[in-house]
């Protein structure tokens, strides 16, 4: 089948930035083909969600796993790291949430639980069994530091990517809320900045001591970047922490509780410009759909989190623009490395060159030249990119509005 015209946005293929039709198959693209005609959608290789969140399979009653994958879908994403939001540290919760992951509108890489919440260790070769990717704690668990030390050598063995939270204690101060001169002013206390800088150091000199394959994040300091610069750890930011500040939180509204929480000003400027800079920065959602009824509450008793798979790239975009311009022209090539190319790096997945032979698995998104006001709960922001959506089989193409012969 032949689609197109789209405009490729991977600069390592020979077919950067030029107008082209894509004749698919149902497994690959087949062929390439240039034209002179003017090509209004981008095309990049299917972009990749480092971590995401779900409440499957202890509350089935909220968003399913079809359900992330439709918004996962929406936001451009072929590809999502899930893990649960109530920790995955049992082989038959992992097992009861592969059941639910074939024949999705997207991919998802199973994080499990390392530890259990009591502090334990888990049944790492189980989970391993079982189909985990990698490994990762819950982000309100409080880290169980001797029982990473016993598991960072025996997660090496076992292979795959450990993420761990840069906080030496979970919830600590009130819960929400940085330590930032904005919001003491209007007689907050939270986080102080060290909370962060400490869990690096900590982290780092396990690290040093056992080895493995660590990513720290989400990062949301400036502080934070800089001490990661001395030890050369991968890391990631959420993308929450890249359009917004902790002044967000000055009118007690939960949609910006998140954990960790919102900083000051300065450290959302560090960190845009470091994921524009580094190409071992890399961003994830960090998206957590919680419960309406646990989120739609006053500020102490509200749940932490953020829906946001479905606007990563529209409010990166946003970011780009906004805290460190560039010619318009430079930016899909840069949405598609850091939203493609490093996480797939990080992962360990295949990233092959948008040419003939790519699988399909492929993002479509355009960029307009009138931005376009989010909708709930983002409609503070906008954004000149839409995402059209995804390409990982040949009925995805009746969603689209390409064309097709």
């Amino acid at each position: 089948m032949r689609v197109g015209p789209f405009r490729v946005a991977d600069r390592r293929s020979e077919w950067y930035g030029r107008s082209v039709y894509l004749i698919i198959s149902r497994e690959r693209i087949e062929k390439i083909e240039p034209t002179s005609e003017e090509a209004i959608l981008w095309v990049s290789s299917g972009w990749v969600d480092l971590l995401a969140w779900t409440n499957q399979p202890f509350l089935p009653a909220t968003e399913t796993l079809e359900e992330l994958a439709i918004r996962a879908r929406r936001g451009g994403f072929t590809t999502v790291g899930i893990s649960g939001w109530q920790g995955w540290y049992e082989p038959k919760s992992l097992a009861e949430v592969k059941e639910l992951t074939p024949e999705l509108p997207a991919s998802f890489l199973l994080f499990s639980a390392w530890s259990s919440p009591k502090g334990d260790i888990a049944a790492l070769e189980s989970l391993y069994i079982e189909g985990g990717f990698g490994w990762v704690l819950p982000p309100e668990w409080p880290v169980p530091w001797q029982t990473l030390r016993r598991a960072l050598p025996y997660l090496r063995h076992l292979g795959g990517p450990v993420f761990l939270l840069p906080f030496w204690e979970a919830i600590g101060g009130e819960k929400g809320v940085a330590e930032t001169s904005v919001l003491s002013l209007s007689g907050w206390e939270g986080f102080p900045p060290y909370v962060e800088t400490v869990g690096i150091h900590a982290v780092a000199a396990l690290w040093q001591a056992y080895g493995g394959k660590v990513i720290i994040g989400p990062i949301t300091t400036r502080a934070g970047l800089k001490v990661l610069g001395q030890y050369g750890i991968p890391a990631f930011t959420g993308i929450s922490y890249l359009v917004a500040d902790a002044s967000y939180l000055l009118d007690y509204d939960a949609r910006w509780k998140l954990h960790p929480p919102l900083r000051a000003s300065e450290d959302k400027a560090a960190l845009v410009r470091a994921l524009i800079q580094s190409r071992y920065m890399c961003i994830a959602s960090y998206d957590y759909m919680a419960p309406l009824e646990e989120k739609m509450r006053e500020w102490t008793s509200a749940a932490v989190g953020q829906s946001t798979l479905a606007v990563v790239a529209p409010l990166l975009y946003y970011a780009l623009e906004r805290e460190y311009p560039l010619e318009k022209k430079e930016l899909p090539a840069l949405l598609a490395e850091i939203l493609s190319e490093r996480p797939r790096r990080l992962l360990g997945l295949p990233h092959p060159v948008l040419d003939e032979g790519h699988p399909l698995e492929l993002t479509l998104f355009e960029l307009l030249q009138e931005s376009y006001v989010l909708p709930y709960p983002w409609e503070a922001f906008s954004s000149n990119l839409r995402v059209v959506g995804t390409i990982r089989s040949l009925d995805d193409l009746d969603n689209l509005e390409i064309k097709m012969s």
